[in-house]
C-alpha cells in the first residue's frame, strides 16, 4: 500500500515537472522571419498564451517570429540591450481561407509593429535566458524575462 502511494506521488510530481516543456511545439519555419544572430541563448515560449490571435514578436524593430500558444523557439542574440515587442500577428490584406477569415474580425490590426507590449532587455554573455510571451482573450500582451 505504501509503495503504491509513493509511486503515485512520484508520478504526479514528475508529470507536473515535465508537463510545461512536453506540450511546447517548435515554431514552424514559415513563421520564422528575421531571427537575431549572436551568442547568448534566449529561449522563447508561449505556454501562458490564451488569446486566439497569433503573436508577432519583434526583436530590435524587426519581425522575428509569429508565435501561437504552446510553442517555443531558441534565439541566439548578441550581448547587450535589446527592444522586444509582442503584438498582433501581421496578417495579409485579405483572408486566404475560411480559418483566417474568422481570425480577421479580432486579429487584423493596422501596423501591429507599433502596438502591443514593449520590453527593454539586457542580456549578458555568461547567462541563459527564458522569455515568456503571453496574451489573453482580451489581447493584452506581456513579456517576462527570466534567467535559466
Amino acid at each position: 500500500m505504501t509503495l503504491k502511494i509513493l509511486l503515485s506521488a512520484s508520478l504526479l510530481v514528475f508529470g507536473s515537472f515535465c508537463n510545461s516543456q512536453d506540450v511546447l511545439k517548435p515554431v514552424p519555419f514559415e513563421r520564422q522571419f528575421s531571427l537575431p544572430a549572436g551568442t547568448v541563448p534566449l529561449n522563447i515560449e508561449s505556454s501562458e498564451a490564451t488569446g486566439e490571435c497569433g503573436m508577432g514578436l519583434w526583436f530590435d524593430e524587426k519581425l522575428a517570429v509569429v508565435l501561437y500558444p504552446n510553442e517555443r523557439i531558441l534565439f541566439h542574440v548578441s550581448p547587450g540591450a535589446h527592444e522586444v515587442r509582442l503584438s498582433y500577428e501581421p496578417l495579409p490584406d485579405a483572408p486566404r481561407d475560411e480559418k483566417e477569415k474568422n481570425k480577421f474580425k479580432y486579429c487584423k490590426k493596422k501596423e501591429p509593429e507599433k502596438l502591443g507590449f514593449v520590453r527593454k532587455i539586457n542580456v549578458s554573455e555568461e547567462e541563459r535566458y527564458l522569455l515568456k510571451a503571453r496574451s489573453n482573450k482580451g489581447y493584452l500582451y506581456r513579456l517576462k524575462l527570466e534567467k535559466q
